[in-house]
């Protein structure tokens, strides 16, 4: 099991694709978590109208800036295996495996 960790700021279009990119893995065997370090109120909605159990989704209480957001996403990862996401990028659809 892999948690795939995505340190949110802004622009829901590249974070829509890189969701994508992990739905469409051909091993499921992942975990999604944003943490969302922006003040769009949209993001989460994005997260809901997946409808996946294994994307989670968290809304920094302060901004935690960059390397905050990315120490926050692995604090809250609970699998052996973490890699950072960025919002910006897409996986190949065998990453998992």
């Amino acid at each position: 099991m892999i948690t795939f960790a995505i340190p949110f700021y802004k622009d829901r279009d590249y974070l829509h694709r890189a969701l994508r990119s992990v739905l469409a893995q051909t091993n499921g065997a992942w975990r999604v978590l944003i943490c969302d370090d922006g003040d769009d109120p949209h993001v989460e909605k994005i997260v809901e109208r997946l409808g996946d159990s294994r994307v989670r989704y968290y809304r920094n209480p302060q901004r935690l800036g960059m390397v905050g957001n990315w120490n926050r996403c692995v604090e809250l990862a609970d699998t052996e295996y973490v890699t950072l996401l960025h919002a910006d990028d897409e996986l190949l659809p065998h990453y998992v495996e």
